[in-house]
C-alpha cells in the first residue's frame, strides 16, 4: 500500500469524520482508501507515464465531493445502534441462539438459506399468457460490500416472442442488523454478454424511455434480522444473451455481480 499524499489523507478524514462509531469509521475509511487506491491503479494502468501524485489527484477527482460522501456515510452509521450493540452481548447470544434453531429447523424441511419460511414459489407468481417461465441455475457468485453480503438465491427468466424479462431475488446479509440495508439500489445499473447496458428506471430523466432497456430492484416482502431482499427485474433481453451482469457503484461503494442465464438442472 503506498503512502497517501496529504490531499488523499484530507479527503478521507473529511468523508467519514461523520460517522462517530470507532469500529464503522475505520471500516469506513478502510473501503474509501481500497477504492481511490484501485482508481488509482486503473489510471497508471491506462497511463503508464502518469506519476502516483497525478493518478492520486484524479482519482480523488473520480471520487466525489468527500462532504456529499461523509453525509451519506453519517446517515447509514448510526452511531447509538453500534453502542447499543456492543451494550448488549447477552441479547445478541439469544439472538444467535434462536437463528441457529431457525436454521436448524430450515435444513430439516429441505430450506437451505436465511430466508427462513420464505419459498420462492410464493414470491414469482403466475406467468402471462402465451409465456415461458425458465428457472435459472444457481447464481454462485456473491459480492461483498461495506460488511454485507450481496448474493441471489434464486432468478428466472421470462420469455414472450424474442424477448426476455429477468426475475430474481438479490439479497444483502449482514451480522450487523444495522447495516443491512444501506444500499441505494436506485443506483443499480446492468449490462450483458453481448455489451448492452441498461439503465435504472428510477433514473429515467433525459432518456427515451420506448429506446431504452430498463432495470429495477425494491425491497421486497423478504427480510429479516440479518438480512433484507430486493425484487430485481431487467427487462429486453434478447435472444443467444449468455449472462447478465450487475454493477453498483455509487459514493465510494461498488460491488459487481453476474447472474448466468442458464437453465437449472431437472
Amino acid at each position: 500500500m503506498e503512502k497517501k499524499g496529504a490531499a488523499a489523507l484530507r479527503w478521507l478524514d473529511t468523508a467519514v469524520k461523520g460517522v462517530r462509531f470507532g469500529p464503522d469509521r475505520a471500516a469506513a475509511r478502510a473501503e474509501l482508501e481500497a477504492h481511490l487506491e484501485d482508481k488509482e491503479a486503473d489510471l497508471r494502468r491506462i497511463f503508464p507515464d502518469m506519476t502516483a501524485e497525478e493518478a492520486e489527484t484524479r482519482a480523488l477527482s473520480q471520487m466525489g465531493s468527500p462532504e456529499e460522501i461523509g453525509k451519506e456515510l453519517a446517515r447509514i452509521h448510526k452511531p447509538w445502534l453500534g453502542y447499543l450493540w456492543r451494550a448488549s452481548q447477552a441479547a445478541l447470544a439469544a439472538v444467535l441462539l434462536m437463528l441457529a434453531l431457525t436454521v436448524w429447523a430450515n435444513v430439516m424441511n429441505g430450506i437451505s438459506t436465511l430466508g427462513g419460511w420464505y419459498e420462492y414459489s410464493d414470491w414469482v407468481g403466475d406467468t402471462m399468457p402465451g409465456e415461458q417461465r425458465v428457472e435459472l441455475a444457481p447464481v454462485l457468485e456473491e459480492a461483498r460490500v461495506e460488511g454485507c453480503r450481496i448474493s441471489v438465491p434464486w432468478a428466472f427468466l421470462d420469455q414472450m416472442g424474442e424477448e426476455g424479462h429477468l426475475e430474481a431475488v438479490l439479497r444483502v446479509s449482514s451480522w450487523c442488523f444495522w447495516e443491512k440495508d444501506g444500499r441505494q439500489m436506485e443506483h443499480l445499473t446492468a449490462v450483458d454478454s453481448e455489451g448492452r447496458e441498461w439503465i435504472n428506471l428510477n433514473n429515467t430523466m433525459g432518456h427515451n424511455i420506448s429506446e431504452q432497456r430498463f432495470i429495477s430492484c425494491e425491497p421486497d416482502a423478504g427480510h429479516g434480522p440479518f438480512y433484507q431482499d430486493y425484487r430485481l427485474q431487467v427487462s429486453r433481453i434478447l435472444p443467444g444473451t449468455e449472462w447478465i451482469r450487475l454493477e453498483y457503484d455509487w459514493m465510494g461503494r461498488s460491488f459487481s455481480l453476474t447472474i448466468q442465464l442458464e437453465e437449472a438442472e431437472a
